[in-house]
């Protein structure tokens, strides 16, 4: 009888035990797209390889995509896009659930939010961008009244 018990607790444990190391390691991209029309196929790349190498791909339905999926590194380089590249955004992915906002024809305006290693990419390019801004207000105030 302990056998058939032990053997029960067993049957009952890995799969469980499987299932939360899946869970744990897992992530979720949620997407609102807007212009797009229903059916529109947009795809999951993977850039962290010598070619990238495709991850998933999904419908837009009602301007809302959905991926789930899980990847073993903490965090990979990957790319969203149309399937004729017209409209393309790439960041980082990492088992976490991310929200991605954009429009057709903006993607690289792309909001996108629950990648920490993403947030920190996000703010240094608001930073360089700011930074060239500051420079081209320099060299315009350069031209208007160059040093003698």
């Amino acid at each position: 009888m302990g056998k058939i018990f032990f053997l029960l607790l067993l049957i009952i444990f890995i799969p469980t035990s499987s299932f939360a190391q899946i869970q744990k390691g897992k992530f979720e991209i949620k997407g609102m797209l807007s212009g797009f029309a229903d059916s529109t196929l947009i795809y999951l790349d993977n850039l962290a390889t010598s070619s990238p190498s495709h991850i998933d791909s999904t419908l837009i339905i009602n301007n809302q995509f959905h991926f789930r999926g899980s990847i073993k590194e903490e965090v990979m380089r990957v790319m969203l896009r149309t399937t004729n590249f017209s409209d393309y955004k790439y960041f980082w992915l990492e088992n976490t659930t991310i929200k991605f906002k954009a429009e057709k024809g903006k993607f690289r305006d792309a909001i996108i939010v629950g990648s920490r290693t993403q947030n920190e990419q996000s703010s240094l390019d608001s930073a360089f961008k700011s930074t060239g801004k500051e420079k081209e207000q320099g060299i315009h105030l350069f031209a208007i009244f160059p040093s003698q």
